[in-house]
């Protein structure tokens, strides 16, 4: 049990570097995050950043789950701005900007008067995987078309948005596992899911860091 919960504890230090690798190649580049790439620089130092909080008080207190709050709310609010800019079509737009108000208004709701600080979020991961999943496959077909001649491979904002769609898919495959194996109250397999879920994440972000180094050098 010991071993696990160590290599759980790697596994969520090796994510934390992983997002503050990503912020420091993105702010090698600060100067080009111009239109629709600041939604997602906004999104990549603010999770960084609540990452490395998660990753300092984990030890410290004795819950820390209220940090999933803000950070599903900026998922939900950043990446769908980003991924409305790339579809581009005024009324999906306004549906973002609708949503993403509601969105915070109901995570106010959730923290205060449903599920609690204490708890786990799981109706705002829910609702987000769900929204970004989404979003980024309609992006992602959005960008397929406006590239018919071209490698999908080859276009900067599709490893932006395979990395949302496999990273929100991927969560919401570890979500239901969690689930799935929660009633038999058996701590190996819940360490099996939330490590392999840690390390599979990790290597999902590279898609980010493919889309990072895509975008051009400040001068």
């Amino acid at each position: 049990m010991l071993s696990e919960l160590l290599l759980y504890r790697f596994s969520g230090w090796l994510l934390t570097a992983v997002w503050l690798f990503l912020s420091f190649q993105a702010l090698r580049r600060r100067g080009v995050w111009n239109g629709r790439y600041r939604y997602f620089l906004i999104f990549l130092l603010s999770i960084s950043f609540i990452e490395l909080a998660a990753a300092i008080t984990a030890p410290l207190l004795s819950n820390n789950l209220f940090l999933d709050y803000p950070y599903i709310t900026i998922e939900f609010v950043m990446l769908g701005l980003f991924l409305a800019k790339i579809i581009d079509i005024g009324f999906i737009t306004r549906l973002v900007n609708v949503a993403s108000a509601l969105f915070v208004l109901f995570q106010i709701a959730n923290a205060f008067w449903l599920q609690g600080l204490e708890s786990y979020n799981s109706y705002g991961e829910y609702v987000n995987n769900a929204y970004l999943f989404m979003l980024s496959v309609w992006a992602l077909t959005v960008l397929y078309r406006q590239n018919l001649g071209r490698s999908i491979l080859a276009v900067r904002d599709a490893w932006f948005v395979l990395g949302i769609l496999g990273i929100y898919l991927l969560i919401s495959v570890i979500d239901f596992l969690y689930d799935m194996a929660l009633p038999y109250r058996n701590d190996h397999i819940l360490y099996i899911v939330l490590i392999s879920g840690n390390f599979l994440k990790s290597g999902l972000l590279m898609l980010y860091y493919k889309g990072i180094r895509m975008m051009p050098r400040q001068r």
